[in-house]
């Protein structure tokens, strides 16, 4: 039997890869729309479109165009969603203006199956641009394909998440700041049960449309969250700083990041939900997402070590050469290199060229190429205190340790082109 083809927009998103990672390892094929099909990764069973929701065109002209990407397709799933806006990516335009036009095509082809990736929250009560967009698509839907079904996940848990990510982060403080003592009700699903019930409602599609909530099986605060988090990673339990919710108001006021007036009073409203009709529909149990996979936490904590360490090395190569060159005596430095076996014609040359050199690898630090530099910092640390441990002993007993420091400068010179030598990050990656 042919399997069925599935249209997929938003999948190089968190959500949207998980779901497809799913529907092709349960033997679907898939019809991927992305922005650029170039740079896509060839896969077994996937075919590219292109195609975006932020397209500037009439509604005739856009509705043709989702129906030619459609035909031929059994289902359509659109997980597409954002957080925040921007200036060239709003709520109005992504979350409604474009989904109704892939609606509208997909009711004129007659597909029955689609799945919209909504939000829990998009409801009577909703209040913030970002649910009142998600609700707006939410009720044409219905109105459209009455056979529709609206999943409303709540706090998404997995891999990948930006969410996922922060709170991976903050579970690795071991003062844990929080908004009102982080008091607030979270309901954290994995996205792996997301996903598998995707794939599931495929298979089994109800007889009539639904729009369900899609929740973990806990309810629990976010200061409960991250301890548990610490706690399944081996950490010992952290102490909590309330943040009053006066001065976080006031703070997103002004804010354009995660911090924002619509973050907050979603924070403040909450994010709960009833789990058992997903799973009456799916067949599936809701897991715990009280537990993050092996190593997010510690790649967490690397996250922050990582520049931590870049940017306080290059200051001691930067700052070393700002000292040589202009405010400590040349006379003294020179003495030194004459020690060590520079002859006198190039003892200028000598001193003012390694200046030159250490400056140019702390900057370095701050460039694509920083694993060079952590090469040619190792090797020269290490240079440097040879000959001056042959040729200058007496500085290996100063009181200071001028010598004796390079030895935890090399450690740490190691540790970070082990950790922090890799220049991928620097460059954009594909969409996958």
């Amino acid at each position: 039997m042919k399997p069925m083809r599935i249209f997929l927009i938003g999948g190089t998103g968190f959500i949207g890869r998980a779901i497809a990672e799913r529907l092709l390892a349960d033997g679907y094929t898939l019809r991927l729309c992305v922005r650029d099909p170039a740079r896509q990764p060839a896969l077994a069973g996937v075919e590219y479109v292109k195609g975006d929701f932020n397209i500037q065109i009439t509604d005739e002209a856009n509705e043709s165009a989702w129906r030619d990407r459609l035909a031929g397709c059994d289902a359509v799933i659109n997980a597409v969603g954002i957080i925040r806006e921007s200036k060239d990516a709003t709520f109005e335009r992504l979350h409604y203006e474009g989904p109704l036009a892939l609606f509208r095509a997909a009711r004129s082809l007659k597909i029955r199956r689609l799945i919209q990736i909504s939000a829990l929250g998009a409801d009577e009560h909703a209040e913030t641009k970002y649910h009142l967009s998600k609700r707006k698509a939410d009720e044409a839907l219905r109105r459209l394909i009455p056979s529709a079904v609206i999943l409303r996940p709540s706090l998404v848990i997995g891999p990948g998440g930006k969410s996922t990510k922060l709170l991976a982060l903050l579970a690795t403080l071991p003062l844990l700041p929080l908004p009102g003592g982080g008091r607030f009700l979270l309901q954290p699903l994995r996205i792996e049960d997301l996903a598998a019930g995707v794939s599931s409602l495929i298979a089994r599609w109800p007889s009539r449309g639904v729009t369900v909530d899609v929740a973990g099986p806990e309810v629990v605060t976010m200061a409960q969250i991250l301890q548990s988090f610490r706690r399944n990673a081996g950490f010992a339990a952290a102490y909590l700083i309330g943040i009053p919710m006066s001065w976080m108001r006031a703070v997103a006021r002004w804010g354009t990041g995660i911090v924002n007036e619509e973050t907050l009073q979603m924070l403040e409203r909450g994010n709960t939900g009833d789990a058992r009709p997903f799973e009456r529909l799916t067949g599936l149990t809701m897991r715990s997402a009280l537990a993050l996979p092996a190593g997010t936490l510690y790649e967490a904590a690397l996250s922050v070590i990582r520049p931590m360490l870049r940017y306080s090395i290059a200051f001691v190569w930067i700052w070393t050469a700002i000292v040589t060159a202009f405010l400590y005596e040349p006379a003294i430095s020179m003495s030194w290199l004459k020690q060590s076996g520079v002859p006198d014609g190039l003892l200028v040359l000598f001193l003012y060229g390694s200046c030159l050199f250490d400056l140019v690898l702390g900057l370095m630090l701050f460039s694509r190429y920083r694993r060079i530099s952590y090469g040619f910092q190792l090797a020269a640390v290490a240079f440097y205190t040879l000959v001056i441990a042959f040729r200058i002993p007496e500085l290996l007993l100063h009181p200071l340790g001028p010598i004796s420091k390079n030895i935890p400068l090399l450690v740490l010179t190691a540790v970070g082109w082990l950790f922090d030598g890799d220049d991928s990050s620097d460059r954009r990656r594909p969409e996958r």
